[in-house]
């Protein structure tokens, strides 16, 4: 689980394909880049991160290839910042364990609550810490040029 705000960056131009869509806001979500246009756009082109197949810059821009061939233009100040954002993102490993809480659970048995979270740790302290270690590992430009 990453541990970072969903901050708004504006871009001078955004282009999806040979679509021009202007001047636009980039949120980088948990698992989705959301480009919204104007004030009037509510929910914005969606990205899935999981499509991104390779981040570059070019100039002022940052240009994003997808899994279907397509690819997004992002023309802004300082695209090496939002180049690192977007790769952050890309490599985060997503929260698994969510829907395994209950492992290592007693809530069948009356014990007391701190055995119950002593063997709920025992449980998932191997497997966030193998998490962290290869998140940590992980080179996200690489990755993303080998996954495709």
């Amino acid at each position: 689980m990453r541990e970072r705000s969903h901050a708004a960056t504006r871009v001078s131009s955004a282009r999806v394909g040979r679509t021009d869509l202007g001047e636009a806001t980039v949120i980088i979500d948990d698992d989705v880049l959301v480009i919204l246009v104007g004030n009037i756009d509510e929910h914005g082109t969606r990205v899935r991160l999981a499509s991104i197949q390779s981040i570059r810059i070019e100039g002022d821009a940052l240009i994003v290839a997808l899994a279907d061939g397509s690819s997004l233009a992002l023309r802004c100040d300082d695209p090496a910042e939002l180049h690192a954002q977007l790769l952050a993102s890309c490599r985060a490993i997503p929260e698994l364990t969510r829907a395994l809480r209950g492992f290592g659970s007693q809530r069948h048995a009356r014990g007391s609550r701190a055995s119950r979270g002593d063997e709920q740790h025992r449980f998932f302290a191997p497997l966030l810490e193998a998490r962290r270690e290869a998140a940590a590992r992980s080179d996200a430009e690489k990755a993303l040029e080998t996954a495709s």
